[in-house]
Order: C-alpha cells, then structure tokens, then sequence
C-alpha cells in the first residue's frame, strides 16, 4: 500500500473537523465494506467536500480512498506529486457524463471508456478504493434528484479489462482476487449547516458486478448495446440501494412537514437513536406524503406543520429550546382558547423565563470554567459565521456547511496557536525560574508535576544551535501545543452547554417580541409570505422532469444514465423558491406571537391526524412504529 502523506495529513485534518462540528458521527454497515481487494464506492453527494472528509473518517479499516480528478491537473509534476500522494486518479473527463452523450460509434465505445479509465483500473489491480459520487454534483434536494453511470462503467469496464489481463497472462486461479464490488454509502446529515449537528454514513449491501457481467465478452468485441444495458441495469441498482439508504421525499412540503412531525414527536431530535433516524424520517415523509389520504384533516395537519417551521426559520428560532421553555401540556393543547391572546405567555413570564436563563448560563459555576473556553474559541465562532454568511451564494445550505467547516478550523488554529505560544512560553519561564531557587520542596504528586514541567522547560530552551539541540526544543515545543489543544479541545465538549446558549437566546428572542412595540402588526397578506421556508436554489446540473418521484416505486432497469428516475422532483416547489425575493422585510421579533400561535395549530393538528389514523385503522405499522421509538406524545385515541 502506498504512503499517500497528503492523504493521511488530509484525513488527520478530517478527522478533527468532524470531530469538532458534528456532535456525532454514526456508522452502519462496517460489515458490507470488505478489508481489501477492488472496491468501488459510490456515496451519495450532498455536502461539497465534507462528504469527502466525511468518508475519510468513516470507511471501515481506514481503507485510503481514492477520487478522480481531471487529467489536465497532473501536468504540472509539483501539483502531480501532490495530487497522487492525496490519492486523486486523473480521468480525461468526468465519467458521469460518458454513459449517454459520449462514443456514440458502437465500434470504439468500449475502447474509448478503456482509455478513460486506465488509471482507475491500475488503482483497482492494485486493491485500492475508489470514491465516486454518482449523483454528478452536490445538491440539496428532497431527495436523490439523479443517478449517472460513471460508477457502472467503471466497474463494468474493469471487470473486462481484467479478465482480459488474466486470460493473457494464463492466471485463472487469481482471477476472483480481482473481482470488483460497488459499495454503495449514504451519508445523511440531520442538519448538515449546523454545528454540532450529527450525521449517519450508511454502507449498503455490495453489489457484485459478476453477477450482470457474465454475459459480456472479454475481448471488448460484445454487442455494445449489450454493454450498455448491463450499465444502466446496475445504475439502477446502485440507486435503489442509495434511495433506501437515504431520505427521499417526491416534494418539499411533505419532507418539511415531516421533520417539523419529528421535532414535534421527540422534543428533541438527538433523543432519536442515529440507528434509527432515516427509518423514522422515511416513514413520517410517507405519512406526509400525497395519496389517498388526503383529507381536510391531511391537508390541515400539513399546512400547520409547515408554517409553524417557516416561522421557526424566520424568527431563528429551535423548536426544542422553545419547547424546553414554554412546553404545551396536553391538557393546555385540548384547552386551546379563542382567544389567541390567551394562549401567549405574558411579559413577565417572558422576563423571569430570560433571567432564569441568564443566570444558568453566566451565573452558574460552570460559566467559571466556560467563559475562557468560550473567549478562545470566539475566532472560530466569528469566521465560520462571517464565511458563510459573505461567500455562500444565498440559500445553498452544502456551500454554507462547508464554509462554516474550513473557516471554522482556521479559526481554531490561530487560537490554538495563540494558547499554545502562550503555554510554552509560561512552561519555559516557569522552569528558568525554578531552577534558580535552592530551596527543595517535599517529594509530593504536586512536586512530581513540577519537576516535569522544569524538565520540559529545560528541553524546550535547550537549543544550544546544533542538529540535535534544535530537534529536542521543536519536538518539546509541539508536545507541549499539541497537549494544549487537546486539553481545550476536551474541555469544549466538557464545560460548553450550547443547549443552555440556545434557549437563553430564545427567551430573549421572546421576551423582545413580547414587548410592546410600535408596528408589530402584520397583514395577513404580508404573513402569508412567511408560510414557507425558503428553498435551496435549483442545482444547474440537475435535470428535472415534471413527473413526482415515488420513493416506494422500484425503478425500471432501463433508466436513462444521465437522468435517472430519481430525479423526478415536483416543479411546483421551484416556484416558490423564485418568489423569495419579493418577501418584504419584517423584523424577527414582530412573528414571534405568530409563531404561538402556529406552534398550537401544529400541535393540535397533528394530534388529531394522527388520532384519526389510529382509529380508521390506516398506517397501523407507522404508529406502532413511531410509539415503539419512543415519540414523546402521543394521542389519547393511539
């Protein structure tokens, strides 16, 4: 296996951003992943390179990974050695767009695709693992928007390549070593631009490429059409499998009315096992989904599930730490008044819930150890929102997530730095200082500390100019920042309650919008633009179709490459994307009241569909279900 520095520097660096943004990372399927031999894996892209990092960190056996990159990079030998050692392959052009558009003449389409992939097949022979995103580019959308065949063609085309290769060389009995398998791997993030969010890789079941390959002659002189079919059947297999591993919803609205069921259900979302999480968001989003079932009941449940969120969105606001401050009862739920004034809490609610906040968060002993944490990662904290904030295009949730990421960790290293320079610094006077005392203290555990930190002192100044004086003071040097950060690094995760920060952000939030005010009406025209929350703006390189996509439906084998059925996404959602330009600007606090209100309507909304559900006997199999893992609430009726 080879070396790879810039690889193992990279997935070092990973490592510690996922560690440090996401609260967990969850892993399922290590037992799919096999611990060597040709290995394809094709992952669901919806994070720009924090999916990368992502697989990096999580590839069972720490496999190293390999990506393709575009030829032309790898003339320049610097930028080559960097490339090669980071494990990038060079490719002629990108695979994905070779299975529909590309060697149109039957005669060479084999050949052609031969030369397109020499490099990979070199990787492969060699048991390496190769990392492709078959969706072609990096989106957000309700679901997989599109499957393309550069994964397959891969495949298919090593397959034949090394059969040739054995069959030259007269070596039957090593050729199942070099039988490939595709992998596929859905990375679901619960909220992806979100820090300290959590995120699930799901290794799906191998598919085993022998298994459609059979048929093809290994010469290169097969049916081409034939090997197009064997490449689209497995394109189709590769996206049934990352549509179950995944969460895939025809349309925005049922996915949105979906997660709000979710917080609603479970107060909040890391109560839900990770194990557990898409099965429980599929099953809500087929609950929410078009079909038969839709009643007055339906429909009035879906509407109030998705404005209550859209609120939460406007006013910046966390559903959980809302629910923590002021919780709805079940009798106060059945109790809804007609007087919606009745159902706010009062100002002076509002003021005792912020005091009470105020002082757990700044008051309490742990704010002792917090303050100092907080102040040295405020860097961190300040880029990462600035960066996303100034260089993501608007609305476009993966750009946004890997801003906070890269400027997030650059933060954190010049603070780090910063306390580091400082800890040696202090490590060195406080050693010169104590060798010049003649006094001797007790042979104590304190005294034990303290002659080590004399002893790394004296090494760290002990650079008397030659080879060996400078190694020993840079090696203490970095022992001693290195120790440093993870010792901040812990106490971040130890001593920082960013749950606690939240809801006294929220009870500010909803004292202010509690306050009297001098226009904090709004029309009914005007608030009818805060129905929605904004949508992600529409990935260029994502073909559309005008059907909806069922995501319980099994795909037809003979799906076109380049647009596969999955990327059937209702336009109607798309429309409301172009019109959010035209909201007019309102301040935050002036929806807070609106946001009450919304939250009872979704309350009791849902209450009562779920009830109904229950008692005519319908998605028996989702509510027990839904009890069984444990939703905070349930309906008397269920």
């Amino acid at each position: 296996m080879k070396v790879k520095l810039v690889y193992r520097v990279l997935r070092k660096i990973s490592d510690w951003a996922a560690d440090g943004f996401y609260s967990e990372v969850y892993i399922t399927g290590v037992e799919n992943v096999p611990r060597d031999g040709p290995l394809i894996l094709a992952s669901t892209h919806h994070n720009e390179i924090i999916d990368i990092a992502t697989l990096a960190v999580t590839i069972p056996h720490r496999r190293q990974l390999c990506f393709w990159a575009k030829s032309t990079l790898f003339k320049n030998p610097i930028t080559r050695a960097i490339l090669i050692s980071s494990g990038s392959i060079p490719v002629q052009r990108n695979p994905n767009i070779t299975s529909s558009s590309a060697d149109r003449a039957s005669s060479t389409s084999s050949l052609a695709h031969a030369a397109l992939f020499r490099e990979t097949f070199t990787a492969l022979a060699s048991s390496e693992v190769i990392g492709v995103f078959p969706e072609g580019t990096s989106y957000t959308e309700p679901g997989i928007a599109q499957v393309k065949g550069g994964a397959a063609w891969a495949a298919v085309e090593f397959t034949k390549w090394a059969k040739r290769q054995h069959a030259t060389d007269h070596d039957v009995a090593s050729m199942s070593v070099m039988e490939v398998v595709i992998v596929p791997a859905g990375i679901v993030y619960t909220d992806k631009s979100q820090y300290q969010s959590r995120v699930c890789v799901r290794y799906g079941e191998p598919i085993i490429i022998s298994h459609y390959t059979s048929q093809l002659a290994i010469d290169g002189n097969d049916d081409d059409e034939v090997t197009k079919a064997v490449v689209k059947e497995i394109t189709a297999e590769i996206e049934r499998r990352l549509v179950a591993l995944t969460i895939n919803s025809p349309d925005w609205d049922s996915l949105n009315a979906a997660r709000m069921a979710r917080d609603i259900l479970w107060a909040d979302e890391e109560c839900i096992n990770l194990n557990k999480f898409v099965e429980i968001s599929q099953t809500l989003v087929n609950v929410f989904t078009s079909s038969n079932l839709d009643t007055e009941t339906f429909i009035r449940t879906k509407r109030s599930l998705i404005t209550y969120l859209a609120l939460l969105h406007y006013t910046n606001t966390y559903h959980s730490s809302l629910d923590s401050l002021y919780p709805l009862s079940s009798t106060f739920r059945q109790s809804l008044s007609s007087s919606r004034s009745e159902n706010l809490p009062t100002v002076t609610d509002a003021t005792a819930k912020f005091l009470a906040q105020l002082f757990s968060t700044l008051v309490h002993p742990r704010a002792l150890a917090f303050i100092p944490v907080f102040v040295i990662h405020l860097p961190a904290y300040i880029l990462a929102r600035l960066g996303a904030r100034l260089l993501s295009p608007d609305r476009e949730e993966e750009t946004k997530a890997q801003l906070k990421v890269v400027f997030g960790g650059l933060g954190m290293g010049v603070s780090y730095a910063a306390v580091a320079k400082v800890v040696v610094r202090w490590v060195v006077r406080f050693s010169e200082r104590y060798t010049t005392c003649t006094f001797h203290r007790p042979n104590t555990l304190l005294s034990g500390a303290t002659q080590a930190l004399i002893s790394l002192g004296g090494i760290i100044s002990g650079n008397d100019g030659t080879i060996k004086g400078f190694s020993k003071s840079t090696m203490g040097a970095l022992a001693v920042a290195y120790s440093s950060a993870c010792n901040i690094s812990l106490m971040l995760k130890v001593v920082v309650n960013f749950k606690q920060l939240k809801r006294t952000l929220t009870a500010y939030k909803v004292l202010r919008g509690l306050l009297p005010r001098r226009s904090s009406g709004l029309s009914k025209e005007k608030l009818e633009f805060f129905s929605r929350p904004p949508l992600p703006v529409a990935n260029p390189f994502i073909t559309h179709r005008s059907q909806p996509l069922s995501v319980n439906s099994q795909y037809s084998d003979g799906s076109d490459d380049d647009s596969s059925p999955s990327s059937q996404v209702n336009p109607i959602n798309r429309d409301i994307v172009d019109s959010n330009t035209e909201r007019p600007r309102v301040n935050s606090c002036d929806l807070i009241s609106h946001l009450f209100f919304a939250r009872m309507e979704a309350y009791t909304a849902l209450e009562k569909y779920l009830g109904e559900l229950a008692v005519t006997g319908q998605r028996n199999d989702t509510l027990d279900l839904l009890r069984k893992e444990g939703a905070r609430w349930w309906p008397k009726s269920v």
